[in-house]
């Protein structure tokens, strides 16, 4: 098993979290291709979570840990936040996806 060192999950996190930043709108296509990606951003920083709680858990406890704690919180905050914004993509293409059925529906009225 490979675990990654501490300055690459900290480069990692802090690309990680540009990308999370990035703003997007509702449009279902980016919500599904911004879904995709973050089903591997998810995946990662799940790992990167656990990486980053082995490297404090090597460190002991009377040592000074101030990194290895900040990493195990912004990997948790990061893979939590995938999951948020998957969600959001989800609603967003099942949305569109409910609206296209309503607009199919012949004798509809369009307002």
């Amino acid at each position: 098993m490979i675990i990654t060192s501490i300055e690459e999950l900290a480069n990692e996190c802090e690309e990680i979290q540009e990308i999370l930043q990035m703003p997007f709108d509702d449009n279902p296509v980016v919500a599904q291709q911004r879904g995709d990606a973050l089903f591997a951003y998810l995946a990662r920083t799940g790992k990167m979570y656990s990486d980053a709680k082995y490297h404090l858990a090597c460190k002991g406890r009377s040592e000074d840990r101030k990194i290895e704690q900040l990493l195990v919180d912004w990997t948790d905050r990061l893979n939590n936040i995938c999951g948020r914004q998957l969600e959001w993509c989800r609603t967003v293409v099942s949305k569109s996806k409910v609206e296209l059925q309503l607009n199919a529906r012949p004798g509809k009225e369009f307002r």
